[in-house]
């Protein structure tokens, strides 16, 4: 891939991603937190649901980011 030049837009796009990402890192144990059977049961219903449904949608984010890398 011997010249070959990635335009500036997506290297910027390229490192903000990175830089979600590396939040994420650091925040994930406490929202993972969430998925604690104990902890989910003391819960409302409707934040019950609402805290799985968070949990889903980052799990289905992790693994779309983790296919767009491998591409």
């Amino acid at each position: 891939m011997d010249g070959v030049e990635v335009p500036e837009a997506m290297i910027d796009t390229l490192n903000r991603t990175l830089e979600s990402l590396q939040q994420l890192e650091t925040q994930l144990p406490q929202f993972l937190s969430l998925s604690d059977p104990d902890f989910l049961a003391e819960l409302p219903l409707v934040e019950r649901a609402h805290s799985l449904f968070s949990l889903a949608k980052l799990t289905s984010t992790l693994f779309s980011c983790l296919h767009l890398s491998s591409l």
